[in-house]
């Protein structure tokens, strides 16, 4: 991709990431994990913003999985700063005791456990 074409995608991010609600969080609040292609990934490439809440979704039971362990893992370097989290899901599909695997305490995650079937996030 040429420098131009760079430069116009750029500036279209900087105009349409605030009209959809992004809001530039104080830097203090972001921590790097390491994995900088995900954290290339979003807006404005920022470092992993904490204070927020994060949505992951699974298309079906086997990307389930899979989202365990990406959220595993990303929590494994927020849990480094001696902070909590908050787990929500429609139905539990990870066993607490698991979370040892990577070197997560599970006493410091809040898991709820919504009766309605909606989406799971995390907070951190």
């Amino acid at each position: 991709m040429d420098a131009l074409r760079r430069d116009v995608i750029a500036q279209l991010e900087r105009d349409i990431l605030p009209l959809q609600g992004l809001k530039v969080l104080p830097t203090d609040n972001n921590i790097t994990l390491g994995f900088r292609p995900i954290e290339n990934a979003f807006p404005n490439k920022a470092t992993f913003p904490t204070g927020c809440t994060h949505e992951f979704l699974s298309a079906s039971q086997e990307d389930i999985a899979a989202t365990n362990g990406f959220v595993a893992v990303l929590l494994s370097k927020l849990m480094q700063f001696d902070g909590a989290a908050v787990w929500i899901s429609a139905s539990r599909t990870l066993f607490p005791a698991a979370l040892k695997g990577f070197g997560i305490d599970p006493d410091k995650i809040i898991f709820v456990d919504l009766k309605k079937r909606s989406r799971c996030s995390i907070c951190c």
